[in-house]
């Protein structure tokens, strides 16, 4: 009986070694990836290695110079979910690689206005932008605006019908929907916002421009947190 026998696993191609790579790299199995092998290593240092990957960067926390300069491999990255780490990365912030932006007080801290809860971001930021939502209990209505000004009163009272200037948004969910768990990436674009299969039309590409505070406007206390995701520059 003949027996095909299959490429050695180091012989691969670059693009399959990409596409190997992309199921088990994240920055916590680096080390343990590049113990395997130095050749191993090289491709896991790679941008291809990482492009296209959604990396989750909440819960890392990078010891040494070699760790704090992971974030250079991630500029072909889909998108990078942000840490606290980042805030304290110099590198990071003065490389002008990656648009980074938070909420105000943190991925969780919804801030109470009368009888809703509040997100909204800690400086203006531009579009498009994405967030990884991991929620459950959501009841409607949701809203989600681009304001001129840091005023989370007006854009609340916008979303009770009442005009404001600087404020344009549209509803997410109406007042009768109930969603028990929303986990994804929300992006918002200058024509469209988009979560899974769900699209609506961005109102901010003629109405305020594409910058402006981000603020999200829920009208219970939603459970989880909706994190802000870094992007190329």
């Amino acid at each position: 009986m003949l027996w095909d026998k299959s490429a050695p696993l180091l012989s691969l191609s670059p693009s399959d070694w990409a596409c190997v790579l992309s199921y088990v790299l994240t920055p916590i199995a680096m080390s343990e990836v590049c113990a395997v092998s130095r050749q191993l290593c090289r491709r896991a240092w790679s941008l291809e290695a990482w492009t296209g990957s959604l990396i989750d960067g909440t819960s890392i926390r990078p010891a040494g110079k070699l760790a704090f300069m992971h974030f250079r491999l991630w500029r072909r990255a889909y998108a990078v979910l942000a840490g606290k780490w980042q805030w304290g990365c110099v590198s990071l912030l003065l490389s002008q690689q990656f648009v980074l932006w938070r909420w105000e007080g943190g991925n969780d801290h919804f801030v109470q206005v009368g009888n809703k809860w509040v997100l909204h971001s800690s400086r203006p930021v531009r579009v498009p932008l994405l967030a990884h939502v991991h929620l459950h209990g959501l009841h409607g209505p949701v809203h989600v605006a681009l304001t001129a000004r840091r005023n989370a009163g007006a854009t609340v009272a916008w979303t009770k019908g009442r005009l404001r200037k600087g404020v344009s948004g549209i509803k997410l969910l109406s007042g009768e929907q109930v969603v028990q768990q929303a986990e994804g990436i929300v992006a918002l674009g200058p024509t469209h916002i988009t979560f899974g299969r769900h699209v609506w039309n961005s109102p901010w590409s003629t109405a305020a421009g594409a910058t402006g505070y981000v603020v999200l406007v829920f009208s219970a206390h939603p459970e989880g947190r909706l994190t802000p995701c870094w992007t190329a520059a």
